[in-house]
């Protein structure tokens, strides 16, 4: 029998996610999120129909700015609804987002608070050092960081 290394398994994994699970991949268009996307590399988003439900700080998620839903954005959650970010007050269904790279992201700091969360990202394939990573260990680095 021949050895299946984990890398074939979690490519299989994701295979059969992507035919079951509502997921979608995107690569990345410039440098908002660096130090943790980065040009050119790769994020798989999932869009659950109670996606709301499921967003919670420091979460990176996959969206259309206000006014051109032409063009999808990536940023990390700040501000869940209903709460206050700096000296803003959500409303109900309100997300304030911001890049990671926060001198060079147009984000909730240009046009407000968002209500049109499409995806939840759940891995991020860095392109540059060939790895996948969970968004969970992403989320858990930024949150120790702050």
């Amino acid at each position: 029998m021949e050895k299946i290394s984990k890398l074939s398994l979690a490519g299989l994994g994701l295979l059969v996610a992507y035919e079951i699970l509502p997921i979608q991949y995107h690569k990345v268009k410039g440098n908002s999120m660096a130090p943790t996307i980065h040009d050119g590399d790769v994020i798989i988003g999932e869009g659950f129909l109670n996606i709301e439900q499921r967003i919670e700080h420091a979460d990176i998620v996959i969206f259309s700015p206000p006014g051109d839903q032409s063009v999808l954005y990536v940023k990390r959650v700040y501000g869940l609804p209903n709460e206050y970010y700096e000296t803003k007050k959500l409303g109900e269904h309100e997300y304030w987002v911001l890049g990671d790279n926060k001198e060079h992201s147009a984000d909730s700091r240009e046009f407000g608070p968002i209500n049109n969360i499409g995806e939840k990202v759940i891995a991020i394939y860095c392109t540059h050092q060939y790895k996948l990573f969970p968004s969970s260990e992403v989320k858990a680095a930024e949150i120790e960081k702050k």
